[in-house]
C-alpha cells in the first residue's frame, strides 16, 4: 500500500540495518546499528519496538551476515574491531582487532565495510583510514593480513568464485590532497 506500519525509535545515529529472512526467527527480528550509542538495536518488526540493545565496540557503522544467519557481523569504526553476534541469543560470542600488531593502541584503522569469502572461512574488512582491507581468518579469529587498495575504501564485495575482490574507494585512487 506504501503505507508505513510501524515508525521505531532506535538509539543515535542510525547506521545499517539488516534483516533476518531464514531461520527460525525469520521475519521476527531486524538488526540497527547505532553510531553514537556503541549498540545494535534488535527490532521486533511486528510489534514495531526495540526488544534488546547488544553492546558492541565503539561506532558500529556495517552489518552482515553469514549465509545460514546464525552469525551477524558488525565493524565497529571507532574501535577498529569487529564483532560477532549470535542470532539465536543475540549476544556477542567474540570480538577481533583489525589494527596491526605494532598499532595496538592506536585507534584508526576505521573498519567499515565487509564480505564474507564463498566458503564462509575468510572475513574481508574495509579499512578506511588505513586504505587496505583486512584479511580475517574466521577458524583463527583473527587478521591474517591486509591487502592495500585506493584511497579510504568503503565497501567490499567477493566474486562468487572467491577469487576476486571488488573495493569501494570513497576519495579515489590517488592521494588528490593529502594531508
Amino acid at each position: 500500500t506504501g503505507r508505513a506500519i510501524h515508525s521505531v525509535t532506535v538509539a543515535g545515529f542510525p547506521y545499517a540495518v539488516a534483516a533476518l529472512t531464514s531461520g527460525p526467527d525469520a521475519d521476527r527480528k531486524v538488526y540497527v546499528s547505532s553510531e553514537r550509542d556503541a549498540v545494535v538495536c534488535v527490532v521486533d518488526p511486528a510489534g514495531g519496538k526495540v526488544v534488546k540493545q547488544i553492546r558492541t565496540g565503539s561506532h558500529p557503522t556495517c552489518l552482515i551476515f553469514d549465509n545460514a544467519q546464525r552469525r551477524l557481523f558488525v565493524s565497529n569504526a571507532g574501535s577498529d574491531t569487529v564483532s560477532i553476534v549470535d542470532t539465536r541469543t543475540d549476544r556477542v560470542v567474540d570480538t577481533i582487532l583489525l589494527r596491526p600488531n605494532d598499532l595496538r593502541g592506536l585507534p584508526g584503522a576505521t573498519p567499515l565495510g565487509m564480505a564474507l569469502s564463498p566458503d564462509e572461512q575468510r572475513l574481508y574488512v574495509a579499512l578506511a583510514d588505513m586504505n587496505s582491507v583486512a584479511v580475517v581468518d574466521l577458524a583463527k579469529s583473527r587478521m591474517v593480513g591486509l591487502i592495500p587498495v585506493g584511497w579510504y575504501p568503503t565497501a567490499v564485495a567477493v566474486s562468487p568464485d572467491g577469487l576476486r575482490l571488488l573495493v569501494a574507494n570513497a576519495r579515489g585512487t590517488e592521494a588528490r590532497n593529502p594531508n
